[in-house]
């Protein structure tokens, strides 16, 4: 297989701007995909620009912290911030939580197949996932959502590290 260079952008769905910037970067075929948000608030806007442009790959930008879930929060309580209506909004509290063993493995599983299902109902077809600031980067994150992704037929997983 021939080496390709994959160029991806992170926070699709996150504003109207942030949209506009990854199709004109992809249209001047600099991007090669993007890690749309389920539930960023420009969303359907990101949808829309998503299939008017298929060759933009388009992965799910899986968010565990600092946003909104796609889960009703008393469904994934050890994720939800002091609000009780949103995560934690800081990656250090998600972190901290993280590290105390605060947020159970079942929360993180039925978070991450509802944010992948919302994008499925949209028509997104999936090529790969990320995280919101990394957090999968952390075992306790990476475990169970490797088990999503192999239960959903996503192929792949960014990696967010380059080889030395």
């Amino acid at each position: 297989m021939p080496a390709s260079l994959i160029i991806n952008a992170d926070d699709f769905g996150l504003t109207p701007g942030i949209n506009r910037s990854i199709i004109e970067l992809h249209q001047a075929g600099v991007l090669t995909s993007a890690t749309l948000m389920a539930t960023g608030p420009a969303f359907e806007h990101a949808v829309a620009v998503a299939r008017a442009n298929p060759a933009l790959g388009i992965g799910c930008h899986i968010v565990f912290t600092d946003g909104t879930p796609a889960s009703p929060p008393e469904k994934i309580p050890t994720l939800i911030g002091p609000d009780r209506r949103n995560f934690r909004p800081s990656l250090i509290s998600f972190l901290r939580a993280l590290l105390l063993g605060q947020i159970r493995e079942e929360d993180i599983v039925r978070e991450a197949y509802a944010q992948i299902a919302r994008l499925q109902h949209a028509s997104i077809n999936i090529t790969h996932v990320d995280t919101h600031k990394h957090t999968h980067l952390f075992p306790a994150i990476a475990v169970p959502l490797l088990k999503v992704l192999e239960s959903s037929h996503i192929p792949a997983i960014r990696n967010p590290f380059e080889p030395a």
